[in-house]
């Protein structure tokens, strides 16, 4: 997606394997010593890329406004009223877009906070 969209992304692969998203890609398949490596490589990643910015403040507004646009389309203008506003384009909109989402309970990972029921499903919703 970043990519196709034209934004800088780092991707980190260790590739496939024969049980990749299968019904045998279990966690007793896993070396969990080799994620844990590549998890420390991250963190060095991530602190090296860091320092090597000199500690300089970076602003996201536009960026997080053109990731709003991408990902609503033509849909933002609806999803910006219901959210009491016009548009999106300082921090003080793009905080109040987001406070809005999370009170209607939204989480920064894609999911809802919602309650399910005993059956999976959330409530008001049919399997």
């Amino acid at each position: 997606m970043f990519r196709r969209n034209g934004l800088p992304y780092l991707f980190l692969s260790c590739g496939q394997w024969p049980h990749y998203h299968r019904p045998t890609d279990t966690p007793d398949r896993l070396s969990y010593e080799k994620m844990a490596r590549i998890a420390e490589f991250i963190c060095c990643l991530i602190r090296h890329i860091d320092s090597a910015a000199g500690g300089e403040t970076v602003d996201t507004v536009q960026f997080e406004s053109r990731l709003l646009r991408l990902a609503f389309g033509p849909a933002l203008d609806q999803v910006l009223a219901v959210t009491g506003l016009s548009q999106a384009n300082n921090r003080e909109e793009l905080d109040h877009f987001a406070a809005r989402l999370k009170e209607a309970g939204l989480r920064p990972d894609g999911g809802c906070s919602r309650s399910r029921r005993a059956d999976g499903a959330y409530a008001g919703q049919s399997l």
